[in-house]
């Protein structure tokens, strides 16, 4: 069967005993030959040789379409039917290793995939590498990554008459579960960091007291992809 519209040069083998009417967009063709034959024309139209000939017939402008004639003017080398017979069964045989390969490409996708999510997980848990007590917190390091951004946004912003200068109070801390709770909203963690009155001297503060709320199971880590994380209250069912 070959699709005469749309799909220029689809085509199937139908060879089972199931009781089936074609569909007006294709044309059927039973053969007066050995069922090898049937498949080796197959093979011969679905190569890139037979599909140039089927192509190159197909008439119409908007849609182009096939028709008997010209599917029937198309020339097919017929070889004897035992180099049939072997000439699909190399094909055969070639296809399912590209099919094996396909296979076996698509599982090592996927687990390099997971993988990758591991080694994320890994990395923003510390377990990656060894810890060495005399680094840099990661805290410490996303602080200044937070300040850096601001900075540059006040160099791309207009500068603004300068203001008063106002004494400045100390900043009072609050509990981070009481500022989620307040918030009625996921926070990132610099957001729940600023809100919570945290500073630059006491930011590993902010990470083990961050800690300390995930483990009492009080506050809940949302990561709805592998680099966005977000902080919740966890309700209290109580209530």
């Amino acid at each position: 069967m070959i699709t005469r519209t749309g799909s220029l040069g689809t085509l199937a083998v139908f060879d089972d005993e199931v009781d089936a009417i074609p569909g007006a967009y294709l044309i059927q063709y039973r053969l007066m030959a050995p069922q090898e034959t049937s498949w080796y024309i197959f093979y011969f139209l679905k190569s890139p040789n037979g599909q140039k000939k089927l192509l190159a017939g197909g008439a119409g402008v908007g849609r182009p379409n096939l028709n008997a004639p010209t599917i029937e003017a198309v020339s097919i080398p017929l070889p004897p039917l035992n180099e049939q017979r072997e000439i699909c069964q190399k094909i055969e045989k070639l296809l399912t290793i590209s099919y094996n390969f396909q296979s076996e490409i698509e599982s090592s996708l996927k687990q390099t995939d997971r993988l990758r999510q591991s080694i994320l997980k890994h990395a923003f848990e510390g377990k990656l590498v060894p810890q060495d007590m005399s680094d840099e917190s990661a805290g410490i390091l996303l602080y200044r990554i937070f300040e850096a951004k601001g900075q540059r946004k006040e160099k791309l912003e207009p500068s603004k008459p300068a203001r008063r200068k106002e004494t400045t109070m100390p900043r009072i801390r609050l509990s981070l579960n009481e500022v989620l709770a307040e918030a009625k909203t996921q926070l990132m963690p610099h957001e729940l960091f600023y809100k919570a009155g945290f500073s630059k001297e006491n930011i590993d503060e902010f990470y083990q007291e961050l800690r300390d709320e995930i483990n009492r199971l009080r506050i809940m880590e949302i990561r709805p992809n592998e680099v966005d994380v977000y902080l919740k209250v966890v309700e209290n069912e109580n209530k």
